[in-house]
């Protein structure tokens, strides 16, 4: 077939994109009541069309029939290919007439003289033929290319296989390592829990040792408290006692005084008077004699309240004995 018998092939099967149709602006009426030369170069179906079972062609097997791509196939559909569009499921899918597909084939297949065609059947044997010898230069070296590649896979093979055993050996001598530490650790921990009980079985005796020693301080600081205050109250009536005593001395010092240089002045008027200067004499010497006995009763009076206090130094000898026989020893506060 010439160009002049391709122009022609009936309207519906040139090229003619201007004869696209719409979807509202074709309906199924006139899809059903129009003939095969009239219909538009692309149709949409619903799929119950009376022409939907001429429409058995995919896209795939379109591309096989026609030996193109499918950027070929989208670009010729609707232009120079008729084109149905059917919805199935949730996308629309093109589908193709067996017919349209083979007018389509025959419309572009090229034609050419017997010359021609004997020429290109020689070029494209010739190139088949150089084709085959480099094709059959590549085959020769195969075989080598494919040893080398065995020898250097068998060479990594080798290396993974030793570097697998140094792994494993390494991985065996740490779990030993890991082993012996952790056998280790177990006796560290067992000997730390030795250690911390014995620690704390001390720590409970020290603890009750320490309490018994504080309830006997306890005990010891309540008699020493009891023992102060009533050694404070004595404290205070010996103090009393003392300052009466002392003003009672004193005030018997100055009476004696008085009527020691009262008696003396009349018994010196009067031995002079009546006896002279050996009656003086003898009368001071009883006179001195007199003072001292009055002097030693005074000193007796100062002894009474001595032993008041002796009586106190005795009372805190006895708390300190009592101290050293608890295990207690005070400490003299400094004043």
């Amino acid at each position: 077939m010439n160009h002049d018998s391709d122009m022609n092939l009936p309207l519906s099967d040139a090229p003619a994109a201007h004869l696209e149709v719409a979807p509202s602006e074709l309906t199924a009426a006139s899809v059903s009541g129009a003939s095969a030369q009239e219909l538009p170069m692309m149709v949409w179906l619903r799929g119950d069309e009376d022409i939907c079972s001429d429409f058995s062609l995919d896209a795939d097997a379109v591309m096989q029939r026609l030996g193109i791509r499918r950027s070929r196939l989208t670009q010729i559909s609707g232009r120079e290919l008729r084109v149905g569009r059917m919805r199935k499921g949730r996308y629309v899918s093109p589908v193709f007439r067996p017919e349209d597909v083979e007018a389509y084939l025959n419309w572009t297949r090229a034609s050419a003289s017997h010359l021609k065609s004997s020429g290109l059947l020689h070029d494209a044997a010739g190139e088949l033929m150089q084709q085959s010898a480099r094709l059959s230069d590549r085959f020769e070296t195969v075989p080598q290319e494919l040893q080398a590649l065995g020898e250097v896979l068998q060479h990594r093979i080798d290396k993974i296989d030793e570097t697998t055993a140094e792994l494993l050996a390494r991985f065996d001598a740490d779990q030993v390592e890991r082993s012996a530490k952790w056998q280790q650790l177990e006796a560290g921990l067992v000997a730390s829990d030795s250690r911390l009980e014995q620690s704390l079985a001390e720590q409970t005796s020290l603890l009750e040792s320490f309490k018994s020693q504080l309830d006997a301080h306890q005990l010891l600081l309540h008699m020493i408290t009891r023992e102060v205050g009533e050694v404070a109250a004595g404290a205070l009536l010996q103090k009393a006692d003392w300052q009466e005593l002392q003003q009672g001395l004193l005030a018997s010092q100055e009476a004696l005084r008085l009527d020691l240089g009262r008696e003396l002045r009349d018994e010196l008027v009067a031995a002079i008077e009546l006896q002279g200067k050996g009656a003086v004499k003898t009368r001071l010497a009883s006179l001195a004699a007199s003072r001292r006995i009055r002097a030693l009763s005074l000193r007796d009076a100062g002894a009474g309240s001595g032993a008041l206090t002796g009586g106190q130094s005795q009372r805190s000898l006895k708390l300190q004995a009592r101290a050293k026989a608890t295990g207690i020893v005070r400490r003299r506060s400094p004043r």
